[in-house]
């Protein structure tokens, strides 16, 4: 966790790096106004890139949807992203 200024100051040194973020799969629950959002993706800044997963809960109030809280992580320390969040194989 880290404040907003932090969260900012992260995105700046990205800038002019030719970030770019491609979805990978995305799967949704919702139920009564509520959802849950599992978002693979994969980032590339520069000639840098790795995969992750963005969570975001999202709520419906006056006919839209708003985000509630968003976080995400990248894959790291060896830790694969789960395969139910990854893309099905298309024969």
């Amino acid at each position: 966790s880290f404040a907003l200024e932090d969260f900012v100051r992260l995105f700046q040194k990205s800038a002019g790096k030719n970030f770019n973020e491609t979805q990978l799969n995305l799967q949704i629950e919702e139920y009564n106004g509520i959802a849950q959002a599992w978002q693979t993706y994969e980032v590339s800044v520069g000639e840098a890139s790795n995969k992750g997963i963005n969570s975001y809960q999202l709520v419906y109030h006056a006919d839209r949807w708003w985000i509630a809280s968003f976080v995400w992580t990248n894959n790291t320390n060896g830790i694969s992203i789960p395969e139910k969040y990854l893309p099905e194989e298309k024969n």
